[in-house]
């Protein structure tokens, strides 16, 4: 892995909604989906810095970590919720520098040749440290890959080098919104959960 990576730390937590309901939450904070608003398409467009900010402050349960020009991230997983979690990163394979019961104490594997994945297992009461190379820009999801964890909302989007991202073609945002407002008028979308 790279040297000097940015460093993010997580912190994984089962908490309560104001209805009393408990819900996932990274950073206390929990993830909802939001299909009518797609992130690729304003972070294709350019329009990041106030798409990312505004729906930030608007309506933080997108959990966006925008992670700039960083070309290397480090993940610092702690896990304070009552079961385990496999978490899964999309659009990366991570590196696993460190895991184990309790916080980590900032020492590392094997970093000379450590294991590559996509998705780790995150003790109960434990932690993962796990950096990623930003090498392929996009916003991603990083999430519980157990489905009802998921759409209880412990999920992330990661952004990485979006002033790379590659446009998407003119008029492929109104005729996918097209298609998903004639899915949704035939096939009503009944959202219970984060959407995932």
């Amino acid at each position: 892995p790279s040297s000097n990576p940015y460093q993010q730390d997580l912190t994984l937590s089962l908490g309560r909604n104001s209805t009393g309901n408990f819900e996932w939450q990274i950073n206390s904070q929990t993830y909802r989906a939001n299909f009518n608003e797609p992130l690729l398409y304003d972070a294709a467009a350019g329009n990041t810095s106030n798409t990312f900010e505004t729906q930030d402050k608007k309506n933080p349960l997108f959990n966006i970590f925008d992670f700039g020009s960083n070309s290397s991230v480090l993940l610092n997983v702690t896990n304070n919720t009552p079961v385990g979690h496999p978490f899964h990163l999309h659009g990366h394979n991570f590196y696993v520098l460190a895991s184990g019961h309790g916080v980590w104490d900032g020492s590392l594997l094997g970093s000379a040749n450590p294991t590559r994945r996509d998705t780790q297992w995150i003790y109960v009461g434990g932690y993962v440290v796990l950096q990623f190379e930003a090498d392929n820009p996009g916003v991603w999801p990083f999430h519980c890959h157990v489905a009802w964890h998921l759409s209880g909302g412990l999920a992330i989007n990661v952004a990485t080098r979006t002033d790379e991202i590659v446009p998407i073609p003119k008029g492929t945002r109104e005729q996918t919104c097209v298609d998903w407002d004639a899915y949704t008028k035939r096939d009503e979308v009944d959202q219970i959960d984060s959407g995932s």
